[in-house]
C-alpha cells in the first residue's frame, strides 16, 4: 500500500473532522495510522500537527509545538530531540522528540516513535498553554493534520 493510500484510508474513518479541504484525523482513528502502515512494513514520510478543534463551533486551535515529523533516511536511525536551552514546557520536551529519520528497513523505530508520541498526547495537559486550556474547557477534542 501507498503512503499517500494509507493516509486517505486513515482520513476516511468515521469521527474525523473536515473543513474546507483539510481533514483531521481523530485521537480514536490516528492509531490506524501504525496498523495500516504495519500491513506491509510501510514506513510513511509525515508530518503530524496536533489540534484542539470545538467540533460544534468549529474552533480550532494548532499545537505547533507539539507537531512531529518522520523522514525516510539512509544514514542510521536517528531520533532528534528539541535543542538543549530552548524554552518548550517541560511536558512537551520530557515526552515528544520533533523528528525521526528512520532506514526503510527499520520499521520497528517508526513504529515505536508513533505509539509513544500519540501515547503521550493522549495524556498531555497544556497547561502551560493558557489558549489551549480555554479550548479544551469549551469541549474541545484533539485532532491531528498528517501531510
Amino acid at each position: 500500500m501507498e503512503e499517500q493510500e494509507i493516509i486517505e484510508k486513515v482520513e476516511i474513518l468515521p469521527n474525523n473532522f473536515s473543513e474546507n479541504d483539510s481533514i483531521y484525523i481523530s485521537q480514536e482513528n490516528i492509531e490506524h495510522l501504525i496498523l495500516f502502515s504495519k500491513e506491509n512494513k510501510t514506513i510513511l514520510e509525515l508530518l503530524v500537527t496536533p489540534f484542539l478543534i470545538c467540533e460544534n463551533s468549529g474552533l480550532k486551535y494548532e499545537l505547533h509545538y507539539y507537531e512531529i515529523s518522520t523522514e525516510i533516511s539512509k544514514n542510521d536511525t536517528e531520533i532528534i530531540g528539541f535543542p538543549f536551552g530552548n524554552k518548550l514546557p517541560k511536558e512537551i520536551t520530557d515526552n515528544i522528540s520533533p523528528k525521526l529519520f528512520v532506514r526503510r528497513e527499520d520499521y520497528s523505530a517508526f513504529e515505536n516513535f508513533l505509539s509513544q508520541y500519540f501515547n503521550a498526547m493522549k495524556s498531555m495537559e497544556f497547561a502551560d498553554d493558557k489558549q489551549a486550556i480555554d479550548m479544551l474547557e469549551k469541549g474541545a477534542k484533539l485532532f491531528y493534520e498528517v501531510l
